[in-house]
């Protein structure tokens, strides 16, 4: 049995082309990563912006949901008006909004993905 050694961190700094042939260094490769656990889609960018696109986007996801209308759906079912089933939905989209909020807060601090983050949990 042979021992083989892991790989030695090393620095590489990327450069990716856009569709244009412009070059985007927005892509920020951190000093002494390892190669297999990294890719331009985990690494942290050098800025992050959050435009009105971003944050519709995120609420579309996040509110349009089978759950919410099988909910929605359940509500009404039981008998509540169109009224108590608005305010029950406000109340969990709200609940789900601060919970999203709390687990994205390490991965905005560190400037890397959620999974970059949640490979914590797992060592």
């Amino acid at each position: 049995m042979s021992t083989t050694e892991p790989p030695r961190p090393t620095t590489v700094e990327i450069q990716t082309e856009t569709a244009g042939g412009a070059v985007d260094t927005s892509v920020l490769r951190r000093r002494n990563f390892d190669e297999r656990l990294t890719n331009d889609d985990l690494a942290p960018l050098k800025e992050q912006k959050w435009n009105w696109y971003n944050i519709f986007a995120f609420w579309m996801a996040d509110v349009h949901s089978v759950g919410g209308y099988v909910t929605a759906g359940s509500l009404f079912a039981l008998g509540l008006a169109s009224w108590q089933v608005l305010i029950c939905l406000i109340v969990g989209i709200l609940i789900v909004q601060v919970f999203a909020n709390l687990v994205a807060r390490p991965s905005q601090q560190a400037g890397v993905p959620y999974p970059v983050v949640a490979r914590l949990a797992f060592g």
